[in-house]
């Protein structure tokens, strides 16, 4: 991280992901959470979110919640991986009930427009509330719109 932010030392995002890649190898789920961001972003690799799914997925299947939600994104909208919105809403669940505030509002987005799962907007209603509740602003808009459709 140190490498990666330039804290301390000089920045350098390939040495950093060189790092992060051997911590991820020993099984470290925030190292490949954050090998999948860099290759996401493209720092100090090539962009591609085919390779950034492929870490996120080795992080969220460990257990790290935010590779669940960025995983549900990639999959939600077909980037890097073939769309698929079934497991998307799989992972924004996993996320949602570990207390990730994004996967809150992702899930009532998914129950909102029926991706991955039956339509429903009093669950969408109930997972907007619970993300703004838990921090997430944008989900008051969601909440408001959501309640003027029921």
């Amino acid at each position: 991280i140190m490498l990666r932010d330039g804290e301390g030392v000089a920045q350098d995002h390939e040495e950093a992901n060189r790092w992060c890649q051997r911590a991820s190898e020993a099984g470290s789920t925030a190292s490949m959470y954050d090998l999948g961001f860099q290759y996401e972003q493209g720092n100090g690799v090539a962009p591609s979110n085919r390779e950034a799914a492929k870490w996120y997925r080795r992080a969220a299947e460990a257990g790290n919640v935010d590779a669940m939600v960025n995983l549900g994104y990639l999959l939600e909208n077909g980037n890097g991986v073939d769309q698929d919105y079934g497991e998307a809403f799989q992972w924004y669940q996993r996320a949602a009930e570990a207390g990730d505030s994004v996967g809150m509002r992702n899930l009532g987005v998914m129950y909102e427009n029926g991706w991955g799962t039956r339509r429903n907007l009093n669950l969408a209603e109930e997972w907007y509330e619970k993300a703004h509740q838990a921090g997430e602003e944008s989900a008051l808009d969601d909440l408001n719109r959501v309640r003027k459709k029921s």
